[in-house]
Order: structure tokens, then C-alpha cells, then sequence
């Protein structure tokens, strides 16, 4: 089907080139705390994220400042960084 010189082709949602296969399969809440003021815009918080999960929502609190809640679909909740435990 052309349309003048352009020419649409269509593929399926799941085969085309940007098609990654990954399962997300958990939902999970977490608390980024000192995250600086002037990044707390969505394209820092999903690259701050970007690695172990896709970012869902975040929220942020002007009662408690440097504190992102973010919400988001992981591979694995194991996988999530955590603090380390003092002893």
C-alpha cells in the first residue's frame, strides 16, 4: 500500500527492532533519600533506576526534601539496590 513516495510497512508490536525481551515481573515501591533538587525531573529518576526496573510513577515530598518514592516494574526485587547493613 503506497502512499506518494512513502511506503508503510507494519510489524508485529513484539518482533519489531526495539523489541527486548525482558519479563518484568514485579511491582515494587522504593525511597531514593539525598537525591539533589535540581534532578528531580522523570528522565533522572528512570535513568537513576534504569538498570534493575522501568520507572511506573514517582512522587516527591516538599516536607522532606532530597526523597523521591518511586514506583516501579522489576526483573527481580533481589536485583534492587539496597543500603549496606552496618554492623
Amino acid at each position: 500500500m503506497a502512499y506518494g513516495d512513502i511506503e508503510p510497512t507494519f510489524i508485529r508490536h513484539n518482533q519489531g527492532k526495539s523489541w527486548r525481551a525482558i519479563d518484568f515481573v514485579d511491582d515494587c515501591w522504593m525511597m531514593m533519600l539525598g537525591f539533589p533538587d535540581d534532578y528531580m525531573i522523570e528522565k533522572h529518576i528512570h535513568n537513576a533506576i534504569n538498570d534493575f526496573g522501568r520507572l511506573i510513577l514517582w512522587e516527591e515530598s516538599q516536607q522532606f526534601p532530597g526523597r523521591v518514592l518511586a514506583r516501579a516494574r522489576v526483573t527481580n526485587v533481589h536485583e534492587v539496590p539496597q543500603l549496606p547493613n552496618k554492623p
